[in-house]
Order: C-alpha cells, then sequence, then structure tokens
C-alpha cells in the first residue's frame, strides 16, 4: 500500500510540474506576440487594445484547457469522500507555510495576470473565494475559485496550481485523526482605475 502511495504522489507531482509549464508556455507566448504587438503600436490605439483583448483571451482559453486536464487527472487519483455528516473539527486544514505564505506565494502567482485585464466595474474591489478538498493525507483537489468575473477567476485558480507543491498541506484533524476537509480561502483584489487616452 505505500509503495502504491508513493507511486501515486511521484505521478501526480510530475503532472503537477507539466501543467505548471503549460501555463508557462501560455505566459511565453502571450509575452512575444505582446512584444511584437506594441512594436506595430507603440501608442494607445483602439486597433491595439482589439488586439490586445484577442491575445489575452488565447491566452485565457490556453490556462483553460490546462487546467480542465488538471481537473480530470484529480478525478482519476480521489480515494476519499466526504462523509454524510462531519462533527465539528479540532483543527482546520492549512498550508504548512502558513497564511501569510500562502498569501504572498498566491499573490505573487496572479500579480501580473490581473494587471494584465483592464478590470473596469463600477468598484475597485473584486472578491472572490478560493475553496479545495484536502484529504486525510494532505492531497489536495476539487480546487475552485468563486467570484462574478470568470477570466479572474480562472488565473486565479492557475495560481493555485502553480504554487500548489511549493509546502504541504496538513489535513484537519478530529481529536488528532486526520480526515478530508474543505479548505476556504477569501481573496480580496483592489484595482487602480486605468487612464487610457486611445487616438485612432
Amino acid at each position: 500500500m505505500k509503495k502504491i502511495s508513493v507511486l501515486f504522489f511521484l505521478i501526480s507531482f510530475l503532472f503537477g510540474y507539466s501543467q505548471v509549464e503549460e501555463f508557462k508556455t501560455a505566459d511565453d507566448i502571450y509575452n512575444k506576440k505582446m512584444k511584437t504587438l506594441l512594436k506595430k503600436f507603440p501608442k494607445e490605439t483602439i486597433e491595439r487594445f482589439k488586439q490586445e483583448k484577442v491575445l489575452l483571451d488565447e491566452k485565457i482559453l490556453s490556462y483553460k484547457k490546462t487546467l480542465e486536464k488538471i481537473n480530470i487527472e484529480e478525478q482519476k487519483g480521489i480515494t476519499e469522500y466526504p462523509a454524510p455528516s462531519v462533527p465539528p473539527v479540532t483543527k482546520r486544514p492549512e498550508f504548512e507555510l502558513r497564511e501569510s505564505q500562502f498569501k504572498a506565494l498566491l499573490f505573487s502567482a496572479y500579480a501580473d495576470n490581473i494587471s494584465s485585464l483592464n478590470y473596469n466595474i463600477s468598484s475597485p474591489t473584486y472578491t472572490a473565494r478560493l475553496t479545495c478538498a484536502v484529504d486525510s493525507k494532505g492531497y489536495v483537489y476539487d480546487v475552485r475559485v468563486k467570484g462574478k468575473n470568470a477570466n479572474i477567476n480562472t488565473f486565479i485558480l492557475a495560481a493555485f496550481y502553480r504554487i500548489k507543491d511549493k509546502g504541504k498541506w496538513k489535513p484537519a484533524e478530529i481529536n488528532g485523526k486526520p480526515i478530508l476537509y474543505g479548505f476556504s480561502y477569501p481573496i480580496t483584489l483592489k484595482f487602480q482605475e486605468a487612464e487610457s487616452d486611445f487616438t485612432e
């Protein structure tokens, strides 16, 4: 049983690494195309804005495809399911490097992507909630981000997978016994309103 667990962990680690590489590849393609675009349109124009949006949409689509692959692979490895009812836990699941480090890692992983969205709504503040299941061995799956903007949610979700293996996860406990339990983390983003002066 131990050998199977170690093999599963190794396969999960290698798969997770390859998925992070797919995010990086999407970033590299986007950055290369943006560099070319900015050479072609050094000034802000409506046409440049339209082309930037096309490139960003391509990047988001690539991220979504990678996240779909991750979800499919995670489903294959699930061995624990939530009980119909769970008594109050004595210890909640947590990232071993503590919340402040988790927050810093997550922010560093999505900061560049979020700034590229030109987020523009009536409120400069965006709130979302990241949730996932942490099983009794500390494996994480069923990661979701709930918020009103699907693109921002996609980037936050991808950011989580970029940092997921940068530290171990400690499962929840009931009187010292580890159990599968949900991890929930609120996210608040603050945007500065960008002033654009487009030329024809």
